[in-house]
């Protein structure tokens, strides 16, 4: 029998209380699990009878007012303020990355087609533009110090987990010959969004036995990813 897990967050138990719930196991048999996997950091048996009785209820506001979605965007964003305070050096050790739609034509966005006009002028006639049909994909990893892998898919086709297994044994070998240090010491960390993609169960075990560690990312946060609020709107103004 393994070992009893330590530190996990209270967010993680609830997630397993949701899913044993969901599964029709009996709530003294989700205490005990729950007991086995987390030993002494296991919530107590009030709040997991409590966490059922929601999950049975539909009822997923918590108890600071926040429902669910935003109580685990609030936590998560927490401890990974915490993790960045208590060292200093951690999110240089950070790769991020995600995926976007490269257009052979993009229309412009409304800031880069505004122009100044005096008071009388009337509104600049404008064309209406769609973005061009011809598209890919783009996968593209940085960290702060700049771009570290970059690859495109082939036209029309979408990242999936199994693709994404390739580009992530292309990455490893980007950060052997770009990040040597990272690479020896392995304490580089990868930091994505939640798409499916990159949470499926074989991107999470390569991950895991390869000993990646992750960043965590709130859900449903795309404001807190820096590909969406940084490096995408930037490359699409060019």
């Amino acid at each position: 029998m393994e070992a009893p897990l330590k530190d996990c967050t209270t967010l993680e138990q609830r997630a397993v209380i949701r899913f044993l719930n969901a599964e029709g196991i009996q709530t003294s048999q989700i205490c005990q699990r729950i007991k086995n996997i987390y030993g002494e950091s296991c919530l107590s048996q009030k709040n997991i009878y409590k966490w059922v009785n929601e999950f049975k209820n539909g009822r997923i506001t918590c108890s600071s007012g926040l429902n669910v979605r935003q109580n685990a965007r609030k936590e998560t964003a927490s401890l990974n303020l915490e993790a960045t305070t208590d060292d200093t050096e951690l999110l240089k050790r950070v790769i991020t990355g995600d995926e976007t739609w490269i257009y052979g034509f993009d229309s412009e966005t409304t800031q880069q087609t505004s122009k100044w006009r005096l008071k009388n002028e009337p509104r600049p006639k404008k064309a209406r533009k769609a973005p061009s049909k011809v598209k890919v994909m783009l996968t593209v990893f940085f960290d702060y110090q700049g771009i570290v892998f970059h690859e495109f898919q082939q036209q029309g086709s979408t990242i999936t987990a199994d693709s994404l297994l390739g580009v992530l044994r292309r990455l490893r070998k980007a950060i052997m010959q770009k990040q040597q240090e990272l690479w020896r010491s392995k304490s580089w960390i990868l930091h994505h969004d939640n798409a499916l993609a990159h949470t499926a169960l074989k991107i999470s075990k390569i991950l895991q036995d390869h000993s990646t560690s992750v960043f965590p990312q709130p859900p449903y946060s795309p404001d807190l990813a820096p590909c969406d609020f940084f490096l995408f709107g930037k490359l699409k103004k060019c």
